[in-house]
């Protein structure tokens, strides 16, 4: 009997060795399983935090672009302010001018520029045909637009008066003074400048000063037949012509410069 207990006893350990070896490449798989899956979490927890890195760098980014943008759209700001004043300055001067001249020449007797920025009288009103110095009845009626455009000036510090001289485009007959229309037409805008200047010397209710110290609120250029209005449908020449012969009064701003123009002064 102790002979078969003690080969019982032998018998055993093979089979526990076999179960132990077992157990433990059980353990060991389940650790380099466990050590893979560890692998994975700690490259999936890396590449997370890297991609967090990365959205908060963007962010940033986005970040420090928006407020560029907004500094940059309060600059704009600032600049369109700075444009739009002058501007509203001018059209605010526009609408006073009409306002002064109906109440001064009466309703329909002068024509908006084609720019709406100005008058135009008919050269016949200041001057006779083909003549350079303003007629008597012209002295009148620049009086007239001299005491409307006072209070414009008075009220829009930078505001300038450009005076258009325009002629048809029928040359000169041979023998006149002036080489051609451009020429004729300069010095005409130079003769109403010059009666504006006459008046600011004058007394009492005659006078009127556009100037106000500053010789570039007035100013003269001659175009002659270079800048033809508009030929209405139907319009006979004979009237196209005439409307053409004008004088024109255009608004500005101060700043702005006309000195690209040879014939400006």
């Amino acid at each position: 009997m102790k002979f078969r207990s003690r080969r019982s006893e032998m018998d055993i350990w093979p089979i526990m060795a076999d179960l132990f070896s077992g157990l433990m490449l059980a353990m060991l798989v389940l650790l380099l399983v466990e050590s893979g899956e560890l692998t994975e979490t700690k490259a999936s927890l890396a590449k997370a935090l890297a991609d967090s890195e990365a959205a908060r760098t963007r962010a940033q980014t986005c970040n420090t672009g928006l407020t560029q943008a907004q500094q940059q759209v309060k600059k704009t700001e600032v600049k369109l302010e700075e444009c739009s004043g002058p501007v509203r300055g001018l059209q605010e001067a526009v609408k006073l001018a009409k306002t002064e001249l109906e109440r001064q020449l009466g309703v329909g007797k002068i024509r908006e520029t084609e720019s709406k920025l100005g008058f135009t009288i008919d050269s016949e009103q200041l001057f006779d045909s083909g003549k350079m110095d303003v007629k008597p009845e012209g002295q009148t009626e620049l009086r007239k637009i001299c005491k409307a455009m006072e209070p414009v000036f008075l009220k829009h510090d930078r505001i300038q008066l450009i005076i258009e001289g325009h002629t048809d485009d029928v040359p000169l007959s041979g023998g006149h003074f002036c080489a051609d229309n451009h020429e004729l037409s300069w010095f005409r805008a130079r003769a109403i400048r010059a009666q504006f200047l006459a008046f600011r010397d004058q007394f009492g209710d005659d006078k009127c000063d556009l100037l106000r110290g500053n010789e570039r609120r007035v100013v003269a250029v001659g175009y002659g037949d270079a800048r033809p209005l508009s030929r209405l449908q139907g319009q006979s020449d004979d009237d196209y012509r005439r409307k053409n012969r004008r004088a024109e009064f255009r608004l500005d701003k101060l700043e702005e410069s006309i000195a690209g123009n040879p014939a400006a002064h």
